[in-house]
């Protein structure tokens, strides 16, 4: 359900005596444009947004070996540890920044052709570790789209909730 206008839902619990009430309140992602929607839509691969603001910052990005972080793939083997665990460096060829060892170890591509949609490894592995998730602007650490506007703070630069209402 697409939502066209700011919406603050507020929804009255009863407790069991009747006496007590709960608020809950969802927030909604910001478009820009003076509408919203439902966060539920962010990186769905859809324009919701009009001006399509929610699939702004929305890419293929690669899964840390924690499987709690997400990074862009331009930053693998750049010889900064961008994951909390560091295996954004553990893939690569340590003589030469930017090149991936695919799985197999028999092979190697450059960073700028993982998570792009095609496998260039020839077991797949540039691919395998891709997640369709949010950028943070800082153009590093990515969030998977449920985390946007749910309240919690996920990038470093916070971008995940600083476009919601």
């Amino acid at each position: 359900m697409r939502v066209r206008h700011l919406i603050l839902l507020i929804a009255p619990l009863l407790g069991v005596a009747g006496c007590s009430k709960t608020v809950v309140t969802t927030l909604i992602f910001d478009c820009g444009d003076g509408t919203g929607v439902d966060p539920f839509y962010v990186c769905d691969g859809r324009y919701d947004c009009l001006n399509g603001a929610d699939e702004v910052g929305c890419y293929s990005n690669w899964q840390c070996y924690n499987e709690r972080e997400y990074v862009s793939p331009l930053v693998l083997c750049d010889g900064v540890n961008d994951c909390a665990d560091a295996s954004d460096e553990g893939y690569c060829d340590l003589e030469f920044y930017g090149i991936y060892i695919c799985d197999d170890a028999r092979f190697d591509v450059d960073v700028e052709v993982v998570c792009d949609g095609f496998s260039d490894c020839p077991d797949g592995s540039d691919e395998f570790y891709c997640e369709y998730t949010y950028l943070c602007e800082n153009n590093v650490n990515a969030v998977l789209p449920q985390f946007v506007c749910d309240g919690v703070i996920d990038c470093p630069d916070q971008t995940d909730e600083i476009y919601c209402f």
